[in-house]
């Protein structure tokens, strides 16, 4: 398909969805060429709208980190969409229960003067916004 084979997945661990696109040696032609990594980044914009949609928000600095980055090596260009900060793995995946090793957990809740104590904490439940951006991607967002 326009001299190139798009294959995508997701890699949740690394915070990132990918799209890569490869070479078809066979046709290689510039305009084909040109052709095909507009349509990648075309892929990689709405995955990036719908993952920042779809990202929880609190403060809304995960939702802004979420952006694109072209990677090239060779002939392969890959876009990686994705966010560095590094809370964005535990926003995805969430976190199981935090348990005290010595003694307790000391915390204060935003917008609270007072310091609660605890043996452990529920942890944050997971969004898997990542996994469901990846589902919801189809063949129409490369348009």
């Amino acid at each position: 398909s326009a001299g190139r084979r798009l294959r995508w997945w997701s890699r949740t661990m690394a915070r990132t969805t990918r799209i890569e696109s490869r070479p078809n040696y066979r046709n290689i032609l510039y305009l084909q060429d040109s052709t095909s990594n507009k349509v990648a980044y075309a892929g990689a914009q709405s995955v990036q709208a719908r993952m920042r949609r779809l990202a929880p928000v609190a403060t809304g600095a995960l939702r802004e980190s979420i952006v694109i980055t072209k990677i090239r090596t060779g002939a392969v260009t890959t876009y990686a969409v994705g966010s560095p900060l590094d809370y964005a793995v535990y926003q995805d995946q969430g976190t199981g229960p935090i348990i005290a090793k010595k003694g307790v957990l000391a915390f204060k809740p935003k917008g609270s003067g007072i310091t609660i104590f605890r043996t452990r904490t529920s942890g944050v439940p997971a969004t898997h916004f990542i996994a469901r951006t990846f589902a919801m991607t189809t063949l129409e967002d490369f348009r």
